[in-house]
């Protein structure tokens, strides 16, 4: 589920944290992530409603990803950390993102 994986790295947070959050073993949310398993509709829902997005964007079938709840101060501060990162995460970034 490749959209969970962008949602989780764009809110801030680690696969073990997420985990945490949600109430999973890490390794259970591991396996959500790499398509190994997946969760269940009442996980889901949870998920999608904790970042305020739709089942069908962490499922693949919308894949615009939300920026409804991003301030013009949030963009700002991730311009600037990624104008100053070293050329390898930047590359991270733009594969991450399809860019």
């Amino acid at each position: 589920m490749e959209n969970l994986r962008k949602i989780r790295i764009i809110n801030g947070y680690s696969q073990k944290e997420f985990a945490t959050i949600i109430g999973v073993p890490s390794n259970t949310y591991n396996q959500w992530e790499t398509g190994k398993r997946q969760p269940d509709y009442e996980t889901l829902s949870r998920i999608a409603d904790f970042y305020d997005v739709t089942v069908d964007y962490l499922l693949g079938r919308n894949d615009t990803t939300p920026v409804a709840n991003i301030t013009a101060e949030t963009i700002g501060e991730i311009q600037a950390a990624y104008d100053h990162a070293p050329e390898e995460i930047k590359a991270a970034v733009r594969k991450l993102l399809d860019v």
